[in-house]
């Protein structure tokens, strides 16, 4: 392979890796999700 498919297969394994963690941290970072009551499910 020459240099410019190593710096091609680099800049390209870091970026795939870096938006994995990104949205990971974002994911994992989210609130709780509040539950809803009973009574808002059989309102109907």
């Amino acid at each position: 392979m020459t240099t410019f498919g190593w710096i091609l297969m680099i800049c390209s394994l870091s970026f795939v890796v870096s938006l994995t963690v990104w949205c990971y941290k974002r994911v994992l970072s989210l609130p709780p999700e509040e539950k809803k009551s009973v009574k808002d499910i059989h309102s109907a």
